[in-house]
């Protein structure tokens, strides 16, 4: 532990070092740019500081940046939205199982599927049926979120058997 002589000595350590000439903080030699060329236009500066068009710009770009985020965040759950609803005009509703007949074409409904995959699905809203318990599955599923994201991967018995309490 360290008393106060010594934490004076060390505090007087700093502040020497701090004062030196050679750790000072040295201005700078050219004056910073009065304009920026950006890929949303030309951005004006004066005295260092941005103009009240700059400002407004920037802000807009802020504004712009935020849509894009929100479109891409929001974009898996649209999607499957939109495949829920395509697949009810056919007559497929919450827990049944649709099964794709064949591969997948680049005009097909899923937005990120492959052209590899026999694709088979069913949605299910747990608030209209209340829980759910899910048996042997013949191969592995995948269980999705309606954000896409992985909830649980179901394989072949046993592993595949959910238990109800």
């Amino acid at each position: 532990m360290m008393n106060v002589k010594g934490s004076l000595r060390a505090s007087t350590v700093v502040v020497a070092l701090a004062l030196a000439p050679g750790s000072m903080a040295q201005a700078p030699t050219a004056s910073p740019p009065s304009t920026v060329d950006t890929r949303i236009g030309q951005l004006k500066y004066e005295a260092g500081f941005p103009t009240k068009e700059t400002v407004e710009k920037l802000y807009n770009e802020m504004d712009f940046q935020r849509a894009v985020m929100a479109y891409q965040y929001a974009e898996p759950l649209v999607a499957l939205n939109e495949m829920n609803v395509g697949l009810k005009k056919i007559d497929v509703f919450e827990g049944d199982i649709a099964v794709m007949q064949r591969f997948l074409d680049p005009n097909g409904v899923a937005l990120t599927g492959n052209n590899s995959t026999i694709y088979g699905m069913s949605f299910l809203d747990l608030a209209k049926g209340g829980p759910l318990v899910v048996g042997k599955v013949p191969t592995r599923a995948r269980v999705a979120s309606s954000w896409s994201c992985r909830v649980t991967t179901l394989a072949p018995y046993p592993r595949g058997i959910f238990h109800s309490k």
